[in-house]
C-alpha cells in the first residue's frame, strides 16, 4: 500500500530520507539552483540542512513525489549505463555504446 504523501504525519517522516536520497544524485553534478528547481522551486531553508542536520520543514507531497521520481530515474540510469552518466558510458563505450543510446531515445519517444 503506498504511502498518503498528504498526511502530515507521513510528510514528517519521509522527509529526512527523500532529501538524504536527493543529495545523494548530486553525482549528477547540478548546481543548487537546478536542484531546488527539480523540486519544485523549494527554498534555501527548506531544501539544506542546518548546523545539525536537520531541516525543518517536511518535504509537501509534491516535493516527495518529486523526489522519489528523481530518485527513480536516477536507479534506472544507474542500471542502464552501469553506474555511468550517459556521457561517460557513450564516450567509453564508443560507437555501439552511442547507438544504443539513441535507441533507447527513441523508443522512449515513440513510447511517449
Amino acid at each position: 500500500m503506498a504511502a498518503d504523501l498528504f498526511d502530515r504525519q507521513v510528510q514528517k517522516r519521509l522527509s529526512p530520507a527523500a532529501r538524504k536520497a536527493f543529495f545523494k544524485i548530486a553525482a549528477w553534478k547540478i548546481r543548487d539552483e537546478e536542484a531546488k528547481q527539480l523540486l519544485g522551486g523549494i527554498s534555501n531553508g527548506a531544501f539544506l540542512p542546518d548546523e545539525s542536520g536537520d531541516t525543518k520543514t517536511p518535504l509537501d507531497q509534491d516535493r516527495l513525489t518529486r523526489a522519489s521520481l528523481l530518485v527513480g530515474i536516477f536507479k534506472v540510469l544507474n542500471v542502464l549505463y552501469s553506474g555511468e552518466s550517459p556521457l561517460a558510458y557513450m564516450v567509453k563505450g564508443g560507437q555501439l555504446a552511442v547507438m544504443r543510446v539513441r535507441q533507447l531515445l527513441d523508443s522512449r519517444r515513440v513510447a511517449g
